[in-house]
């Protein structure tokens, strides 16, 4: 037997429209003397139904013109209206950097902690971060010019 075309199913009542707007802000600052240098960066991120702010602090020191070391403090804190609770992430950790001629290698290691409330299902935990680069220029781009030259690297 043939059946008739039902209608396509509705909603019992109007739908409210998801929020379009959203806020991002972004501050950061820079200081320099005598070889030091310290930098901070805050930013936050508003949307509907989330929010993230986060907070990058770093220490550096130039110890030569081939080595930098710097101490970094980060922090992050979210939250998303639609799952249960809120989470940080505080790390704090250290870097060294190493230039010479064309190469150049830095190493990174940082201890985070990540905590949660009212999150069923996810415990607190740490973390240890590590990162090495090694970055080798060749060629005629001007960024790839030795420490020292003119245009080259600093």
């Amino acid at each position: 037997p043939l059946r008739r075309a039902e209608p396509a199913a509705t909603a019992g009542g109007p739908v409210a429209p998801i929020e379009g707007d959203g806020a991002r802000l972004n501050l950061g600052a820079t200081w320099s003397t005598g070889g030091w240098v310290g930098d901070a960066r805050y930013s936050v991120n508003r949307g509907y139904g989330a929010y993230r702010g986060a907070l990058d602090v770093a220490l550096s020191r130039q110890l030569s013109e081939r080595w930098q070391v710097s101490m970094l403090a980060q922090g992050t804190q979210q939250f998303a209206e639609y799952r249960f609770g809120d989470g940080r992430t505080m790390g704090l950790g250290a870097r060294a950097r190493y230039a010479a001629g064309r190469v150049k290698a830095d190493g990174h290691l940082a201890l985070y902690r990540h905590e949660f409330e009212h999150r069923p299902g996810y415990g607190d935990y740490n973390q240890l971060r590590g990162q090495l680069g090694l970055t080798v220029g060749f060629g005629n781009e001007p960024g790839a010019r030795p420490a020292g030259v003119e245009g080259g690297l600093k």
